[in-house]
Order: C-alpha cells, then sequence, then structure tokens
C-alpha cells in the first residue's frame, strides 16, 4: 500500500522549483537562489564521513530491534503467560509503548533545545 501511495503522490504533487519559498518571505528576488545542488558522491561522502549520522543510524536500528521484538514478541507472551485474548494482547503489548513515546518525544525535544541555549550561552562566555 506504501508503495502504491508512493506513486499516486508522485503523479499528483506537483514539485516547486529548488529554493522557491527559501526567500519568499523575506521578499528577495529572483537573482536570489541557493547555490547550486550537491553533485550525490559528494553528498553521499559528506553523511558517511559524519560521525553524527553514523551514531544515528546506529541507534536507530537498534531501536527498530528492540520495536520488532517488542511487536512481534510481546502479545504471544501476554497471550501465552495471562491468557489474554490475542486482540487484547496486542493492544497491551503496543499501547503502553506508544503512549510512552508519543508523551517522551515533546519532553525530550524540549531538554534538547533548552540544552542547547544553556550550552551556546556557556560556550559564548568561554569565548570571551
Amino acid at each position: 500500500m506504501g508503495i502504491l501511495l508512493g506513486f499516486a503522490l508522485h503523479a499528483l504533487l506537483v514539485e516547486p522549483k529548488r529554493g522557491a519559498a527559501d526567500f519568499a518571505d523575506v521578499g528577495a528576488g529572483e537573482r536570489a537562489r541557493l547555490p547550486a545542488r550537491l553533485p550525490m558522491r559528494e553528498f553521499l561522502k559528506v553523511v558517511w564521513g559524519t560521525p553524527t549520522v553514523l551514531i544515528l543510524m546506529g541507534a536507530f536500528m537498534c531501536a527498530n530491534f528492540v520495536a520488532v521484538v517488542l511487536l512481534s514478541w510481546m502479545p504471544k507472551f501476554l497471550h501465552d503467560k495471562f491468557h489474554m485474548g490475542l486482540a487484547m494482547a496486542g493492544l497491551t503489548a503496543t499501547i503502553f509503548v506508544q503512549l510512552a513515546s508519543m508523551a517522551s518525544s515533546p519532553v525530550g525535544g524540549w531538554i534538547a533545545d533548552s540544552l542547547r541555549k544553556r550550552l551556546r550561552a556557556v560556550a559564548s562566555s568561554c569565548r570571551r
């Protein structure tokens, strides 16, 4: 279904000119544009050469392994151990994790923003 949706969106959505909206709010003219696109080889060299990208990819890979284990093993465990129906076991196995994720994402973003502001203030005071 996702692949079909991708084809439908590719056919129906119109891509604006690159950089068309970047300067619209400041009233810049047609000449104020972003530099040319970075060649794919250079882009991949930058991406694969950035340690942060590699660490994030590893972290997301590990998180997905945990999610697969949780989503495939936990309903069966709840069904066998606590004699829940499969529907209730599936809901119980997933709802608490999803609710925790929904609640912790904004909190984590707020913490990251406040740490960034604090660290930027510390860094600027160290330069003086």
